[in-house]
């Protein structure tokens, strides 16, 4: 889409001083209907400072922070309608440390923590309604370790563990009512020995899972 950009231009003839400090300078960029796309400061390095998108209807998009044309402080990015889908933060143009992600509805879709642009240590998931939907650790954006998750009714849905970002070892199943309804081992995200099904009485059968 091309874009009319209005800039305050300097000559560095005249003002070679300027010029030599990285100066910023404000500019503004529209869509091609006219409306504004963009507007910030520019260095002779990129984007600095705060910028601000909008969408077409001229709500904001995101609010940005650069440094030196890199991603570097807290953004924020808005729906159509206006409202909060995620809260980041970045250092030198790689995601780091906490973020927030929510539905339409302003109710908190996943939190956890970023270290080099992945995700690592603990994070948490939620249905639309507010419910935790899973919860874990990650390492290097890998799922490893213990992970529980939840039907959207809040009871037990599965627990279990992840090696290297694979299921590993023993899991559980449980029915939206709460009551085991499945047992067995995973290697390397693998299906493997034997597999149980649990009736409503508790008794269990061994039972053979294709995938």
């Amino acid at each position: 889409m091309k874009l009319i950009i209005a800039l305050c231009v300097f000559s560095t003839a005249l003002f070679p001083a300027l010029s030599s400090l990285g100066q910023s300078n404000p500019i503004k960029r529209y869509y091609e209907e006219g409306s504004l796309k963009a507007e910030g400061e520019l260095s002779n390095q990129g984007k600095e400072g705060a910028w601000t998108f909008y969408y077409p209807n001229g709500r904001i998009n995101s609010t940005e922070h650069y440094r030196h044309d890199s991603l570097h402080g807290t953004v924020q990015y808005y729906d159509f309608e206006g409202a909060l889908i995620a809260e980041e933060q970045w250092t030198e143009g790689l995601q780091q440390d906490s973020s927030f992600y929510y539905y339409p509805n302003g109710s908190l879709e996943k939190k956890g923590v970023f270290a080099q642009g992945l995700y690592e240590g603990v994070w948490v998931f939620y249905y639309e309604n507010g419910q935790t939907k899973r919860t874990g650790t990650y390492q290097q954006g890998l799922p490893e370790g213990a992970w529980t998750f939840y039907h959207e009714n809040g009871k037990l849905w599965q627990t279990g563990f992840f090696a290297q970002g694979k299921e590993s070892g023993n899991w559980k199943f449980y029915t939206p009512e709460g009551n085991l309804e499945y047992t067995g081992q995973y290697k390397a995200g693998e299906r493997v020995g034997d597999w149980y099904y649990y009736n409503v009485k508790g008794k269990k059968k061994r039972v053979k899972i294709e995938g």
